[in-house]
């Protein structure tokens, strides 16, 4: 059940901790319209992983947006803003 709200994820080189940030998602009650991962030019496998995450199905949007460079976490909200 997807309610009219959205969530902005910023992240850079942080791979465990997003994965257990995405799975809570799946798991709330109440479900986002859609999640917009802002991976700020990681290199510890984010990238990767974000396009297996992006093709499992769920009830919810899902957008990623790799960043060529680290543009900090204001960046990073800046432009997962803009896109929403």
């Amino acid at each position: 059940m997807g309610i009219d709200i959205g969530v902005v994820i910023v992240t850079y080189n942080r791979l465990e901790k997003l994965k257990i940030s995405l799975d809570l998602f799946n798991k709330q009650t109440f479900l986002p319209q859609y999640i917009i991962v802002i991976n700020n030019a990681s290199n510890d496998g984010t990238e990767s992983y974000l396009k297996e995450w992006s093709n499992i199905p769920a009830y919810y949007e899902k957008h990623v947006i790799n960043m060529p460079t680290n543009t900090g976490g204001s960046g990073g909200f800046y432009k997962g803003l803009q896109y929403a």
